[in-house]
């Protein structure tokens, strides 16, 4: 045996004192890498004879025995210590308890010396003293971080001649890292490695000396060729060893067989759960099978394989018993035995005398019926049965397979002759039959096609016709008042020479005079509809019939709403009315039909119509109900900054109905209590094609959130949707157990039972489930309003790729409806540092699953998956309506916005990313509140020219302050000021003038602030301009860099700063349009170090517009728009810029990392250009009357404040 292990060379290495392999044959072998090792290991044991030994990770003891063999065949002192949990790691796997107790039964034999200790690495260390370990075996975990904290651990431990041994040197594959260590600890003189074997590394603590064994300095100051043949020698002996053993166990595979019990787990069956008996073959034996877990977790019958190899399997009996050995079920002949369900590579062979298997592979499969006994209980299996592999045994039950077999060939070939001759005949019937129909298709769809195409034109010629007819009609009369107004405006002498307010109320009295007169009695009208004037949804239609008798015959017909104008489409031809009226041709073409928006509040609809040459007149005025939303009561936010004024508490716009509620769910009544939900679901869905799919990642989730998030989902008004359900690796039973229930009770619930990896892949799992066109997200403890995927579904068909809507939260306590946040349209500045967006999102499926969720920003994977979508140029929406309730449970940021401060990072982390990907130069920091952050600009390489305009005049006092904080605080290197000097007489101004490095431009009186910054601006050297008041005082050194950030950005128009008052109280934060009937600035009052509403008062975001007090924009942008509108002679001018700009479709943008004093509007006049309002209405009325797309519309217009909106 010795020659055969150590192979031919052996002998080689006498000269270098390597002694071969003289050990009994290992007792303890595998046939895995480290098997290889086995002979090192018994010849390093010999010749080092430490006095403790210890190994890190034993497994199954294979390298373990090893070394303790070696010990007690040479006689040794040693004494050894293997160190392991017995539960797996990431590259094992996890297994159960039975590989441990096995390795503890076989320490038996060595316990005089050998000691296991079953703990972590680092709860050992302190078993052991310093200094006195002389062989360490490290064999744990393989990951990087992993092996160097076991080394530099363990390191105090180890004596002056220690050795430290190291498995998987070579690996590299996937994420092992014992390499890297390796690396960075191998030195010549005290480290030597097998190359084979995946890696053997040997490192010695202190150099090779003369103190050491001959073996270790041979070993250790080999050279290059010596290492080769030591390798070799090694390499050799470990193949003889393992062709040995190879030779044994195919010995003893032809006497015995194999016979292998699964218990079920999870509905599979896996080795990790598997029980093994040997056996005798060719005799009939009595097998006696321990099972621990019983049937397993029930979820699928107990399974045995009954050997590995070509043969034939005779079982006579097969019984069950507990372990008190009561017999709980039992089968005995061929007739009970035929319960048994055969599969694999085994077949059953008929035999009326005994039970016969032919298994004719390496894969036979017996099936046991399911046994009524408790999950979990341990039970013995007993089994009678006989294996045969003889040639002629399985020759005989090939034959009668075989027999079988041809005589039910035969008649199946019979049948299929005559099923054959019958399809014949029916496909030449139906071949006849598709001829005819494909030419009759043929000639419909040509007909279908030509009639749709004339329809289509048709319809767009009828609706040109009337819209132009209707537009000519406006246009006209609103052309005749214009003419009249600018001829009246000439003609007098006060607008030459006096202030511009007589005009505005000659303005105002003619847009009086204008308003429609009420009809006289030569209209005549009806109306079919609306039948009830109160609105269910978010709009009315209105038809119905209008003409004159005698006269002018009308042209259009309109619907007016405040100063909305919705055009009819007028013209429709009424047969009815023209039988009943035939004296009078108009009637014909009398009707007309709109739709227009309506508001949860009372309207009051105007229908107005209007004939050639004439005016709008007055048909009929009444008042419309709207829709009145549900609403709840709020009792706190702490996201939002309180508006100055006291908010009372109060219900809010909810948007949605109370959800329903359940207090008290246990796991078998979540069925029962949804059952009825489903039946009304499926009466009415489409279950074949589900449009949106529901994505909800579970985690030991309570079974009244079931409950309460699948009535939300199938009470949905839209009902053709599906439910994909990934549990991410559940500890609790019961969650698995409702998963499965819920999937067998609705076809369009899916669910994966997966392993722990963590909610993204969770979601990624099931966005691999999804069919639907559309994929909404819904977290398993949060519920849908009853609306919210019809609204998603009406946004998303506009043509949008991703939608979200407003949302608030469920106080989990009090049962209530609460913290509403009604969320801005889509603003990526303000996403990026805020995570506004939140619930509930939707998207279309094949963008979702090009985008997918990042595994390493689990926490925050919403909002990093977010930023991702925004960076693909997708079309981004949103719904002004709360859609989704989001649970308020203990230690979430639902709860409190401190909660999780390790998400806090991670955003911070997927920010930067982001930034890096789309090259801003950048970077996100922590900001003042929980979840903020500021995106601060990185160090520039050039700074390109900023010319700073300020216009002025006289105001010693304010230029002062302005010029010397300017140039005393900036810290940005490359500009220049240009003073604009409205004919400044003060002398302490002018001098203040020559004492400052500026250009100075002069414009004569009247002053016009557009025309002195138009001035400036074509004067300026500067490729960025700032426009900055007089009035103003630099706080933040950094202003300057923070505005060129943003106005660098291609897609970005205009930017504005941070603007206080003298007590520090916020001035400027952005403008919202329609605040006070035009725009104003947003959060006036507000804390200058506040929050403000979710993040709007510390996040930079996109805006309608910013004031001119403090813009910033680049200067070819500002010639190409036009500059400043000089029409505007005091306000509204830079309003007026920045809708130019966005109708461009650039972005304003206001940071707050620019702030400024503002003593407001102290340098000049500060009475209300009424004139400079009725032009700024006159030309974007219908823009302001839409809204501001960043101030939602459930929020308080008229205050600014972020406060809700009155009761309506």
């Amino acid at each position: 045996m010795k020659e055969q292990l150590t192979g031919s060379g052996a002998t080689n290495f006498s000269s270098l004192l390597f002694p071969t392999y003289t050990g009994p044959e290992i007792r303890r072998y595998f046939g895995e890498a480290w098997s290889m090792h086995l002979p090192f290991a018994w010849d390093l044991i010999r010749e080092l004879q430490p006095q403790i030994f210890v190994e890190l990770g034993v497994y199954r003891g294979e390298s373990y025995f090893g070394f303790c063999q070696s010990v007690a065949e040479h006689g040794l002192a040693t004494r050894c210590y293997g160190v392991d949990t017995w539960r797996g790691d990431i590259h094992m796997g996890s297994y159960g308890p039975e590989i441990g107790g096995e390795v503890e039964q076989y320490n038996r034999r060595y316990s005089s010396f050998s000691k296991l200790l079953k703990m972590t690495f680092d709860e050992a260390l302190s078993d052991f003293a310093d200094d006195t370990i002389d062989l360490l075996h490290i064999d744990g975990g393989h990951q990087y971080e992993e092996v160097k904290h076991d080394f530099e651990s363990w390191l105090p431990k180890l004596s002056k001649r220690s050795i430290v041994l190291l498995h998987d040197v070579t690996v590299k594959e996937a994420d092992f890292g014992v390499w890297r260590l390796w690396q960075e600890i191998a030195r010549k003189g005290n480290s030597f490695v097998f190359q084979f074997g995946h890696g053997l590394g040997l490192w010695k603590r202190n150099l090779v000396s003369k103190e050491d064994s001959p073996f270790i300095q041979d070993l250790l100051r080999a050279d290059e060729s010596q290492q080769c043949e030591i390798t070799a020698h090694y390499a050799i002996a470990a193949a003889a060893l393992n062709s040995a053993k190879a030779e044994e166990k195919r010995q003893q595979d032809i006497k015995t067989g194999r016979l292998q019990v699964f218990m079920p787990r999870a509905g599979r069956y896996s080795p990790d759960d598997c029980c093994t008996s040997t056996f005798r073959k060719a005799t009939w034996r009595r097998i006696e099978v321990d099972l621990p877990l019983g049937v397993g977790d029930g979820t699928a019958p107990l399974r045995f394989d009954p050997g590995n190899e070509i043969g034939v399997i005779q079982i006579a009996r097969i019984q069950v018993r507990m372990a008190t050995n009561q017999l709980i079920w039992r089968a005995r002949g061929v007739a009970e035995l035929a319960q048994l369900v055969v599969g694999g590579t085994a077949v059953v062979v008929p035999d009326e005398r005994v039970f016969r298997i032919l298994n004719y592979g390496i894969d036979p499969q017996v099936l046991l019926p399911r046994i009524d006994v408790a999950s979990g209980s341990p039970l013995k299996l007993e089994i009678w049965l006989r294996l045969d592999i003889g040639p002629e045994t399985v020759g005989e039950c090939f034959a009668a397979l075989q027999s079988r077999q041809r005589a039910a060939l035969a008649k199946r070939e019979a049948q299929l002759r005559e099923t054959e001759q019958q399809r014949a005949a029916l496909e030449n019937n139906l071949r006849s039959f598709e001829e005819q129909r494909l030419s009759l298709e043929v000639a419909l769809d040509e007909h279908q096609a030509e009639l749709a195409a004339h329809r289509s034109e048709l319809e767009r010629l009828e609706r040109e016709v009337w819209e132009n007819r209707v537009r000519r009609a406006d246009f006209a009369v609103r052309l005749k008042e214009r003419e009249s107004s600018i001829r009246e405006i000439q003609e007098s002498f006060v607008w030459k020479v006096a202030k511009p307010l007589w005009k505005a109320e000659r303005h105002l009295s003619r847009r009086k005079a204008a308003k429609p007169e009420p009809a006289a009695g030569e209209i005549v009208f009806a109306l079919d509809g609306p039948g009830i004037w109160n609105a269910r949804r978010d709009s009315v239609e209105l038809t119905g019939w209008c003409f004159t008798r005698g006269g002018p015959q009308i042209v259009g017909v309109r619907a007016k709403i405040g100063r909305k104008s919705y055009f009819a489409r007028y013209g429709l031809q009424r047969d009815d009315l023209a039988k009943t009226t035939m004296a009078d041709p108009a009637t014909l073409y009398s009707g007309f039909s709109l739709r227009i928006p309506v508001t949860p509040e009372t309207s009051v609809i105007r229908l107005e119509a209007i004939t050639h040459n004439g005016p709008w007149r007055l048909v009929l005025e009444h008042s419309l109900a709207g829709p009145a939303p549900p609403r709840h009561r709020s009792t706190s936010a702490p996201t939002i900054e309180p508006p100055p004024t006291e908010r009372p508490d109060r219900p809010i716009h909810a948007n949605g109905s109370q959800p329903v509620l359940y207090p008290n769910v246990s796991a078998d009544e979540v069925l029962p209590l949804l059952g009825p939900h489903i039946q009304q679901h499926l009466a009415r869905a489409n279950v074949a094609k589900p449009t949106i799919t529901v994505i909800t990642p579970t985690f030991n989730t309570a079974p009244r959130w079931f409950v309460e998030a699948g009535a939300s989902l199938l009470n949905q008004s839209f009902a053709d949707w599906e439910w994909c359900l990934v549990d991410d690796g559940s500890q609790d039973l019961q969650t698995k157990r409702i998963l499965e229930s819920l999937a067998q009770a609705h076809p369009n619930i899916h669910v994966k039972l997966s392993s722990s990896k963590g909610i993204s892949a969770a979601a990624n799992e099931a966005l691999e489930m999804t069919r639907g066109e559309f994929v909404c997200f819904l977290d398993h403890d949060d519920l849908l309003a009853p609306e919210a995927l019809q609204a998603m579904y009406d946004e998303l068909s506009q043509g949008f790729d991703v939608v979200y809507s407003d949302e608030d939260k469920l106080d989990d306590n009090r049962r209530l409806l609460t913290e509403p946040f009604f969320k801005p349209d889509w603003s990526p500045e303000y996403f990026r540092g805020a995570m506004y967006v939140g619930h509930l999102l939707c998207l279309r499926r094949d963008l979702a699953c090009r985008v997918r969720f990042d595994t390493n920003f689990d926490g925050v994977q919403d909002f990093e998956f977010m930023l991702r979508v925004g960076e693909t140029g997708a079309r981004i929406g949103h719904v002004p309506r709360i859609l989704y309730h989001w649970r308020k449970t203990p230690g979430s940021i639902a709860e409190t916005s401190a909660a999780k401060p390790q998400a806090a990072v991670l955003q911070e982390k997927a920010v930067n990313a982001h930034l890096q990907r789309v090259n801003l130069p950048a970077e996100a920091r922590a900001g003042s509140a929980p979840h903020r952050l500021r995106i601060v600009p990185k160090p520039r390489s050039s700074s390109p020219k900023i010319s700073i305009i300020v216009p002025t005049r006289d105001s010693p006092d304010l230029l002062a302050r302005c010029l010397k904080s300017l140039f005393e605080t900036t810290a940005y290197p490359n500009y220049e000021v240009i003073l604009v000097d409205n004919d400044t007489g003060d002398a302490q101004a002018l001098k203040l003038m020559r004492h400052y490095p500026v250009t100075r431009i002069y414009l004569p009186n009247p002053f016009n602030f557009s025309r002195a910054n138009n001035l400036a601006a074509r004067r300026a050297d500067g490729e960025y301009l700032v426009f900055l008041n007089n009035d103003t005082e630099i706080i933040s050194r950094e202003w300057l860099d923070h505005l060129l950030y943003y106005a660098e950005q291609r897609d970005v128009g205009a930017v504005g700063a941070l603007l206080l008052h003298d007590d520090g109280s916020v001035q400027h934060a952005g403008v919202i349009l329609g605040m006070r009937g035009t725009a104003d600035h947003s959060m006036r009052g507000f804390r200058a170090k506040s929050d403000g509403y979710a993040g709007s008062l510390s996040c930079a975001r996109e805006v309608s517009a910013v004031t001119a007090a403090c813009m910033a924009v680049r200067k070819s942008t500002f010639v190409e728009v036009g500059e400043l509108n000089e029409h505007f002679f005091s306000i509204y001018q830079d309003l007026d810029f920045c809708l130019r700009l966005r109708e461009r479709g650039l972005r304003i943008i206001w940071t707050p990392q620019a702030v400024l004093l503002h003593h407001e509007s102290l340098s000049r006049q500060s009475y209300y250009d009424v004139v400079d309002r009725y032009l700024l209405l006159d030309q974007w009325e219908e823009v302001i009357q839409r809204g501001d797309p960043y101030y939602n519309r459930n929020l308080n217009v008229e205050r600014g404040d972020y406060s809700l909106a009155p009761e309506r």
